[in-house]
């Protein structure tokens, strides 16, 4: 009997570490947090006495945050024996694994194929490319009659961007980021070198601010905005919860209006992380995110920051859908912690070097979001002289999101953005047309049978259909080695005919499930185009 108790014992202190799935590989710092009254008295150089004496005294690491200490590991204890022993220290109130945070990028991809047109309302810029179709479907082009951004830069929103830089030579961003501002958290690196050699946020900022110069891609605030960076991922690909905290932390002191993240930090818990997001809820600023990109029931399997949306009333979740406004293969959804729906398929912006490429990932499907909400609060300041609190971006976004069947149970919302309508139900003017259904080969008879409209609306052509997906391009390992980046190019005729026998064999998977085709979607354009998909 004793024996079975001890034993149980052992089971229930194993099970009781949520860091026991962490390798000790995977770590390489340790966060310390401190009680209030040590940290008090650290500011003052007064030594602790109690057996975190000797730690507080120095050893305890570098400071990155409100009571937070980065301890590099001690490589005479194994991560469980070094936690074990900071957790047991006075004065300490946690000590967790520096966890590593990953984008939730899926892959780089470069394209061709542009059919400029005109832009409702008309406009400095003019012309609409249709590669930018999530534009289209988000309905960027009634919102742009509206607003292209603030009325001046001075006065305009400030988005904060917590990622791996901003290319802040790029044509197509240059105007559009805050000047003189931005810091670089990258434990070991200066500061004030901003220089995105990942590229993964430039991709997210073309979303967001993208100028359209070159006959590029526009975004959301084409027209006046303060875009502005932290940098915590390195060209390792991640990075990690000290330095997204120290980002954070940076973003609320620039008085950011608008946070996006687009990274997570995996299944565990993070307590350094929970309380810098506690933070931005404080300071009244709307937090972003990123769903993620392992195909999961968050409910079953939560994903981190992503779930502290159901504690915080300022966070917004943001699933990807594709251009046939279906849920996509590869993004996270729950009802309880993922809010709405954007474009994360096949997304035309700016990447390092000046140029231009296609991304897929809920990474990409958030700055719709983040760019929808800037815009709405430089309406609300311009046109109505009123400043919208964080929860009330996020619920004018969830009221005017487009409800769409084949997103029930993958948000609270059921719905794809609609930045068009957001501004227009503030402003009290009439709706723009709701989408069309739009439907596979293998759905015509079917999906749209009694839909949106009253019966069944004709399907509108995809991008694949118009051969808008053909062309080759540099890969997201050329931009982690800081190599150069070519501009994509017109398709040829036979790549246009490959596409259209793609076609012909999505048509005869009618039997597939819809997640197993679009899986086959995705990595049969890849190879088309010569990219690869990225882990």
């Amino acid at each position: 009997m004793r024996a079975f108790l001890l034993l149980l014992l052992l089971a229930v202190t194993v099970a009781a570490s949520p860091f026991n799935g962490v390798l000790d590989s995977e770590v390489t710092d340790i966060i310390v947090s401190l009680t209030e009254d040590t940290a008090i008295g650290l500011q003052h150089d007064f030594s602790v006495t109690s057996a975190a004496a000797a730690d507080a005294a120095g050893d305890l690491g570098k400071p990155i945050g409100r009571r937070l200490r980065r301890l590099p590991r001690n490589s005479g204890e194994s991560l469980e024996q070094q936690l074990q022993r900071l957790n047991g220290l006075k004065g300490v109130k946690y000590a967790v694994p520096d966890l590593r945070v990953t984008p939730a990028a899926v892959h780089p991809d470069s394209s061709s194929a542009a059919v400029p047109q005109t832009l409702p309302g008309g406009g400095s810029k003019g012309v609409f490319r249709s590669y930018q179709w999530g534009m289209s479907r988000v309905g960027a082009p009634y919102a742009w009659s509206i607003a292209t951004g603030a009325k001046d830069k001075q006065a305009a929103v400030t988005v904060c961007v917590v990622d791996s830089g901003i290319d802040d030579k790029h044509p197509g961003l240059k105007p559009n980021l805050a000047r003189g501002v931005g810091m670089n958290a990258v434990n070991g690196e200066d500061e004030f070198d901003l220089t995105d050699v990942l590229g993964h946020g430039t991709t997210l900022a073309g979303v967001i601010s993208g100028t359209g110069a070159e006959d590029g891609p526009v975004g959301l605030n084409w027209d006046n905005i303060n875009l502005l960076s932290c940098k915590f991922m390195g060209p390792q690909g991640y990075g990690s919860t000290s330095d997204a905290v120290q980002c954070i932390d940076y973003c609320l002191q620039q008085r950011s209006h608008i946070i996006s993240a687009s990274w997570t930090t995996g299944t565990m818990p993070n307590p350094p992380l929970e309380e810098a997001v506690a933070r931005t809820a404080e300071a009244g600023a709307l937090l972003v995110l990123a769903a993620g990109n392992f195909g999961a029931n968050m409910k079953q399997v939560p994903y981190y920051p992503q779930v502290y949306s159901r504690q915080y009333d300022n966070v917004l979740v943001v699933a990807a859908s594709d251009d046939y406004d279906e849920h996509i293969f590869f993004s996270n959804f729950d009802p309880s912690s993922v809010h709405l729906s954007a474009p994360g398929v096949m997304i035309y912006t700016t990447e390092v070097g000046g140029g231009y490429n296609f991304t897929s990932g809920t990474s990409i499907a958030a700055p719709f979001v983040s760019g929808a909400a800037a815009l709405l609060q430089a309406v609300a300041q311009d046109q109505l002289n009123t400043t919208l609190s964080a929860t009330e971006l996020k619920q004018h976004l969830l009221d005017s999101a487009e409800r769409l069947a084949a997103l029930l149970g993958r948000s609270s919302t059921a719905g794809r953005l609609r930045v068009d309508w957001a501004l227009q139900l503030l402003l009290g003017k009439a709706l723009s047309p709701p989408t069309p259904c739009l439907a596979r080969p293998s759905q015509r008879t079917s999906k749209c049978r009694g839909g949106r409209g009253g019966g069944r609306l004709p399907a509108r052509r995809s991008l694949v259909e118009m051969g808008e997906y053909a062309g080759a391009g540099s890969s997201m390992s050329t931009a982690a080695q800081g190599g150069a980046h070519s501009r994509p190019f017109r398709s040829t005729g036979m790549q246009r005919e490959l596409i259209r026998q793609l076609e012909q064999q999505q048509q005869q998977e009618q039997e597939q499930q819809q997640g197993t085709g679009q899986r086959r979607r995705v990595r049969r354009l890849h190879a088309l185009t010569g990219t690869r998909m990225a882990a």
